[in-house]
């Protein structure tokens, strides 16, 4: 019994209970694995399918966007045609492609007439592309004959703003279906494509004839199973077979892409595995009887022979070692067949060396090609001449790979383009990495280009050239362009502003480019505009200002807007005559531009520098000084005027308001008659009474023609017609102290009045005359909202609302001696 555990057949079996536990032990242990590794492989299934579909799909999007271009830049139909016919000749995965026009004209290819009365404007792709901007696809429908269905990719042509028309290409689905059978033929498996309405447009038993297409509803299931994040669904059954899907969307379409695998075939890995363990199993037993006898006789000595040769080879320095063939050798074919084997790992060690070199090359440029695929990447030699060029971005350059090759960049486009390139190249050459930027013009729009460049070396690091990547960035440079733009420019005129202003003096006086002149223009009665009118007025004041002296001034005359009333204007190569010439034909120009009635007028001043004897912060002062002095000289003249414009574009814009200021102020005059002002006093109560209504002007006119009551809102606006035309008067120097009155006279002698509640004497006198007389006014004329009042029916309102509303003494006189009406006894 002892000895048979020294036996090597002892070992033997214990190798094979061994390996039997182990592979029974690796077969529960690897279920999981081989479940994880065929989902796995579902997954890269399905992906690679949908990278494919989706590759077409943007195929035919890109010819899309290319006819998109041809049509714009083309006039004439035959070439469109021809271009048509060309593109569905070079891709039979498509069916027919339409250009049609909003009047229902169109062009298509092959030539296939619209059957009567089918309207193409009114296919479901037509109306679909027309109201986006980018490539869309339809979902499966009929085609105009209906004799098959189709799915369309479309795209509206969109010139100017306006639709040229919608480019449409029909994909027939039984090519697409076929594009799908060749697909999944590298996999068991069942493929198929459905669309937002969940028909299946797509199979690999899909049948052309069909009159109608299958959908989820045939298979039993519903669009629900498809809402697993992984893209995975539950256990479903299609056809009998019990399996799952693994779905995914297809990008930039409503479409999804499923792969039916049985649970049958998703389990034939782990079926076959343990097949296999088993035959390795059997095969373990019979091995180790017949190895037993082998070891005893005919295997320990030679393999041991063998071992010491194999030993022999140096793997780490050198495969030149063969391995002895000699008459009587155990294992000679073994040895010839090992000595094969260190010839070809000789040979493949070598190939691998060489291959190794061209792939340091390609993983250089290939890794600057797969991060910008939509750039341009190139290689140049030492002489600089392109050796390689790829990208999208030649179609922006009109140019092809060809154009490029074996020439120079001057050599491609011309000595034309201006930058430092060769000091750019100059400095790659010596080590560095180099950024630059240029510029190209294709049909008269301008590109611009940023390159990044470095060296490209061999495995012996020798500097063999250059790579390259070149990217638009027309769109970062327009954008600072406008930027820019913006910080040097008014938004509101579109002149130069202030920065720019102080920049340019100071780069004229830096440069000493005497003599120039320094001209400050500043609109007269912007406040009084801005408040009667509003700031809407105001601004088309500034732009009416800012105009003329665009219009006035020489094309290297500097033009800006300072400040929110004043202008500047800088002559270049100007001395003092020049520049008084410009003055005077400005205020010449003046006399002629009116805002809403109001004489549009400036005040002027201007200094010439002619030599660098005073500081140029001191010339914009005397020049600021000088138009200040005029300015004051004449402020009165032309706010006096200001208020008089106003009040007449008031009374010009409503009759009523004309009529209504006029008998307020005689009502007024006669009151104060009778109270015994002095003859000045009355002139002044006129003129205030007069004006008392002067803020209506910046009251809507819906508002003040109201035929009903104005809501609170509405009473909210009209009652700040007190406060505009207090600003208004006071304004001018020689209404100012009328401007009480125009703010004063909707108080109420018991304090409940507006805009300040002002209660009993603390009322201004001449408000209290005026508030009687336009209250008296205003019952006994029509207004919108009613009929006139009796005057007996006004007179007794006085008296009624005399000690509430109104000065109870004032009052009683208008009544008694105005109205000439008995004033009730208590």
């Amino acid at each position: 019994m002892r000895n048979f555990f020294k036996r090597p057949i002892f070992y033997n079996f214990m190798v094979f209970v061994f390996f039997s536990f182990l592979l029974l032990s690796l077969y529960f242990l690897s279920r999981n694995v081989l479940l994880e590794r065929e989902t796995q492989i579902l997954y890269l299934n399905r992906d690679i399918v949908v990278n494919e579909i989706e590759s077409e799909l943007t195929r035919v999007e890109t010819i899309i966007n290319n006819l998109d271009s041809y049509i714009t830049s083309h006039d004439t139909q035959d070439d469109l045609e021809l271009y048509i016919s060309k593109i569905v000749e070079d891709n039979p995965f498509i069916a027919s492609i339409y250009f049609v026009m909003p009047n229902n004209t169109y062009i298509t290819f092959p030539d296939q007439p619209v059957p009567p009365g089918v309207v193409l404007t009114d296919r479901p792709w037509y109306t679909k592309a027309a109201s986006e901007v980018t490539v869309v696809f339809t979902d499966a429908f009929l085609d105009v004959s209906g004799d098959k269905y189709i799915l369309t990719a479309a795209k509206a042509v969109i010139e100017s703003d306006i639709l040229e028309g919608v480019i449409g290409i029909d994909i027939d689905l039984e090519q697409l279906s076929g594009f799908l059978a060749n697909d999944v033929t590298s996999f068991e498996g069942y493929a198929f494509i459905i669309d937002s309405q969940d028909n299946l447009i797509a199979y690999v038993d899909y049948d052309p004839l069909q009159t109608e297409l299958e959908t989820l509803d045939d298979f039993s299931i519903t669009r629900d199973i498809f809402t697993e994040s992984q893209g995975l669904s539950e256990k479903v059954t299609i056809q009998g077979e019990l399996g799952q899907i693994a779905y995914s969307e297809i990008e930039g379409t409503d479409f999804l892409f499923g792969l039916f695998m049985s649970t049958d075939q998703f389990l034939s890995s782990l079926n076959f595995f343990y097949s296999i363990g088993l035959s390795i199993v059997l095969v373990i037993l019979f091995g180790s009887l017949t190895v037993y006898f082998v070891y005893l006789r005919l295997l320990q000595r030679p393999l041991d022979s063998l071992i010491v040769d194999i030993d022999n080879i140096d793997k780490e320095k050198s495969y030149d070692y063969r391995f002895p063939i000699e008459k009587g050798l155990w294992f000679n074919k073994a040895r010839e067949a090992l000595n094969k084997v260190l010839d070809d790992t000789q040979k493949f060690k070598a190939q691998a060396n060489s291959s190794l070199s061209e792939l340091t090359l390609r993983n250089q440029k290939y890794n600057l090609l797969l991060d910008s695929a939509s750039d341009i990447v190139f290689q140049i030699d030492k002489d600089r001449k392109y050796v390689e060029i790829y990208g999208k971005g030649l179609k922006q350059l009109k140019k092809t790979e060809k154009d490029f090759l074996g020439n120079t960049f001057e050599e491609v486009f011309g000595s034309a383009i201006s930058f430092d390139r060769e000091e750019c190249y100059d400095v790659v050459f010596m080590g560095s990495k180099r950024f630059y930027t240029w510029e190209y013009v294709v049909d008269k729009n301008v590109i611009y280009f940023e390159t990044a460049m470095t060296l490209l070396y061999d495995l012996q690091n020798e500097i063999i050239g250059a790579v390259g990547v070149t990217r638009d960035i027309t769109e970062q440079e327009l954008r600072y362009q406008d930027m820019v733009t913006i910080s040097n420019h008014d938004y509101l005129t579109g002149l130069r502003n202030r920065r720019y202003y102080i920049e340019r003096l100071q780069i004229l006086d830096t440069l000493k480019e005497y003599p120039f002149g320094v001209m400050n223009i500043d609109v007269n009665g912007l406040k009084i505009i801005n408040d009667a009118y509003g700031h809407s007025i105001g601004d088309e004041a500034l732009i009416k200002t800012a105009n003329v002296l665009r219009e006035a001034s020489e094309e290297n005359y500097i033009v800006s807007r300072v400040s929110g009333d004043e202008f500047t204007i800088i002559l270049p190569n100007s001395d003092t005559a020049k520049t008084k010439e410009l003055k005077e034909d400005l205020l010449n120009r003046f006399k002629s531009v009116k805002i809403s009635n109001l004489d549009l007028s400036v005040a002027i001043g201007f200094h010439v520098k002619e030599d660098d004897s005073k500081e140029i912060d001191e010339v914009r002062m005397l020049a600021e000084n000088d138009m200040f002095r005029h300015k004051v000289s004449e402020r009165r003249s032309v706010k006096n005027k200001a208020i008089s414009a106003i009040l007449k574009t008031l009374t010009e814009k409503y009759e009523a308001e004309r009529i209504h200021s006029k008998i307020v102020a005689e009502y007024s005059k006669k009151l104060g008659e009778a109270l015994g002002l002095e003859a000045e006093e009355i002139r002044d109560l006129t003129t205030a009474a007069m004006f008392h209504d002067i803020g209506k002007i910046s009251i809507p006119d819906n508002i003040i023609n109201k035929p009903g009551k104005l809501d609170d809102r509405e009473y909210e606006i009209m009652k700040t017609h007190t406060e505009v035309g207090y600003e208004i008067l006071r304004a001018a120097d020689e209404y100012s102290e009328l401007a009480i009155h125009a703010s004063s006279h909707h108080e109420k002698w018991n304090g409940k009045g507006y805009p300040k509640g002002l209660k009993g004497e603390k009322i201004p006198y001449f408000s209290r005359i005026i508030c009687i007389a336009d209250a008296y006014e205003a019952m006994t004329a029509d207004r919108p909202y009613r009929k006139k009042q009796s005057d007996e029916f006004a007179a007794s309102e006085i008296i009624k609302f005399a000690g509430i509303q109104f000065d109870p003494v004032l009052a009683k006189v208008f009544v008694e001696k105005v109205l000439k009406k008995p004033w009730p006894k208590k």
